[in-house]
């Protein structure tokens, strides 16, 4: 009898925890929502506090590979970048690209992104050997999954334009220009929104 109380008492600690750890995840994923909400008004300062609730509830409660931890590092990292904290941004975006990795394949387009975002704050710091494969792999990446003219292509290929220009590559840098260009035109109602550096 006392083995089967003991095993019981077991039971009831480890649903309670299981159920914690859910209410807890439910808790982060509205944060997280809330916080998106804030960042694209422009209320950084509302979004932050937010995104950083967010992330400590899924760094407790989620295993390291997990995606919606790549995702909350990912977001805290972006609104770093449109504030200009590019050291507080970098390590984020880095080990959201590290999560991404475990994942999924190199082709899966929120990885792109990530890397494109990070090879912008590197060109910004003059990093430009470890910016040009994070660019070369998201290019490659987008222009496998959107094609060459379609505008989802901007912001990678600003970036290498910047790149390129700042590494005496002005042919190259004149040739992406023209491209974005011809986009553009094509598609008049497109801007960019993602950073560049």
């Amino acid at each position: 009898m006392k083995k089967l109380f003991f095993l019981l008492l077991i039971l009831s600690f480890a649903l309670s925890a299981f159920a914690d750890t859910t209410e807890e995840l439910k808790q982060a994923k509205e944060l997280h929502n809330t916080a998106i909400l804030h960042y694209e008004s422009g209320n950084y300062l509302k979004a932050e506090p937010l995104f950083k609730q967010t992330l400590a509830i899924y760094e407790k409660n989620l295993p390291d590979d997990d995606q919606r931890l790549a995702k909350v590092l990912f977001s805290l990292a972006s609104l770093y970048y449109v504030e200009g904290k590019y050291d507080d941004a970098a390590p984020l975006y880095e080990h959201a690209i590290e999560i991404r990795k475990l994942v999924f394949s190199s082709s899966y387009p929120e990885l792109a992104e990530a890397s494109t975002f990070l090879a912008a704050i590197y060109i910004r710091k003059g990093k430009f050997d470890e910016a040009a494969p994070l660019l070369e792999e998201a290019y490659a990446s987008k222009l496998k999954q959107f094609g060459p003219d379609n505008p989802l292509m901007l912001t990678v290929m600003e970036n290498m334009r910047e790149l390129y220009h700042k590494t005496g590559k002005k042919s190259e840098a004149a040739a992406l220009k023209e491209r974005e260009e011809k986009i553009l035109t094509a598609n008049p109602q497109f801007r960019l929104t993602t950073p560049q550096a």
